[in-house]
This record gives structure tokens, sequence and C-alpha cells, in this order.
């Protein structure tokens, strides 16, 4: 592959990694590929940082540690800079107690 560029492996973490780098890119961290350019969407955000609370509910005690690790570090990021790009926003910031339900509503988690 001397032209083109690398795939990476498929795996836990690259999914993990994927959900958390397009969720900053909707938060205009990182430039849009395609574009080169950055804009904000904080519905998008919240969409990928959502998608990332579900993995680690479905998938709580069946990680490894390095993982866990991964998950809890790329969601914490991400939950962190949305707070800091949408504090002065009415767009409620998702947060590690709540996941969505699929009717879109969020439930307590325990």
């Amino acid at each position: 592959m001397s032209d083109e560029q690398q795939i990476p492996e498929a795996s836990f973490l690259t999914v993990v990694y994927t959900l958390a780098t397009q969720a900053m890119i909707a938060l205009g961290e990182i430039p849009n590929p395609m574009t080169g350019k950055t804009a904000m969407d904080p519905r998008q955000a919240r969409w990928h940082i959502d998608s990332l609370l579900i993995i680690r509910d479905k998938t709580r005690g069946n990680l490894t540690e390095e993982e866990e690790q991964g998950l809890a570090n790329a969601l914490s990021q991400v939950q962190l800079t949305y707070v800091e790009k949408t504090r002065n926003t009415a767009t409620p910031v998702p947060d590690a107690e709540t996941t969505p339900d699929d009717d879109g509503s969020e439930e307590a988690n325990e």
C-alpha cells in the first residue's frame, strides 16, 4: 500500500476512538478531514457522546482493563470538551449517570 493510507486494525478501541474523534470534530476541536475546516455542531457531538455512553453501559464487565481505561479516558475527554464548548448554550449535557433510551428519553444508571 505505498500510495494508499493504512487502514487501522478493527478493534474495540478503534471504534471508541473513532466515535471520540467524530465528537471532537463536531465540537470544532479537530478540522473536518473532508473540508479542512472546523465547525461546531453540538447536536452531532452529543450523538457521538451518547453512543459512547451506550457502548460503555452495554459492555460493562466484558472489557479488558486496557479497553475499559481507553473508553473511560475517551469519554471523559469528549464530555469535558462538550461542557467547555457548550457552557453558554441551552443544549443539555450528557453525563456519565444517564444514557438515552431507545425512545430518546434518558434514564438513570445504577
